[in-house]
C-alpha cells in the first residue's frame, strides 16, 4: 500500500512538474506596442515656415505657446509676408483630442475686415507643429519645430 501511495504521489508530482514545465516553455504572448503619449505641455517657442496653397506665398513664422489650462493655449504668431511685411496676431487653440503621441488642436481668429476670420486645425507632437489654416480668401499650412533656443526674444 505504501508503494502504491508513493507511486501515486510520484506520478502526481511529475504531472504537476511537467505541467509547469510546459507552461514555462510556451512562448510569451507579444505585448502590444504602446503608442507614445501625446505631449502634455506645448508651451514654449516654435519656429518654421508658412505656405499658402492658394497663391504659393510663403515665409518664416514663429510662435510662442502659453498654456492657459490643460486643454487650451494662447499662441502668438509672428511672421513675414513677401519677405518684407511683418505680421503678428494671437489665437487661442483648444485641444480636441490626444492619441498615439499626437495632440490635436483647433481654433479661429479674426484678422479684421481685410483678411477675415482664419480657422486652424493642428497636429502636434513633442517636436513638431503642423497646422492647416483656412479663410475666405486663403488656405495653407504652418510647419514648425520646437525651438531648443529662444527664437522670438
Amino acid at each position: 500500500m505504501k508503494r502504491l501511495m508513493r507511486g501515486l504521489l510520484t506520478c502526481s508530482v511529475l504531472a504537476l512538474m511537467s505541467g509547469l514545465t510546459l507552461a514555462e516553455d510556451k512562448p510569451a504572448e507579444p505585448t502590444p506596442a504602446k503608442a507614445a503619449p501625446a505631449p502634455t505641455c506645448l508651451a514654449g517657442t516654435w519656429s518654421g515656415t508658412w505656405l499658402s496653397h492658394h497663391n504659393g506665398h510663403d515665409g518664416p513664422i514663429e510662435a510662442r505657446f502659453v498654456k492657459l489650462c490643460d486643454d487650451q493655449y494662447r499662441v502668438h504668431f509672428e511672421g513675414r509676408f513677401w519677405g518684407l511685411f511683418p505680421f503678428a496676431y494671437d489665437v487661442t487653440l483648444d485641444v480636441t483630442d490626444r492619441k498615439d503621441g499626437v495632440t490635436y488642436m483647433s481654433g479661429s481668429s479674426s484678422l479684421g475686415l481685410l483678411f477675415g476670420t482664419f480657422t486652424y486645425n493642428a497636429e502636434v507632437t513633442e517636436s513638431e507643429f503642423v497646422a492647416s489654416y483656412c479663410s475666405k480668401d486663403d488656405h495653407g499650412v504652418f510647419s514648425m519645430a520646437r525651438c531648443t533656443r529662444c527664437c522670438c526674444e
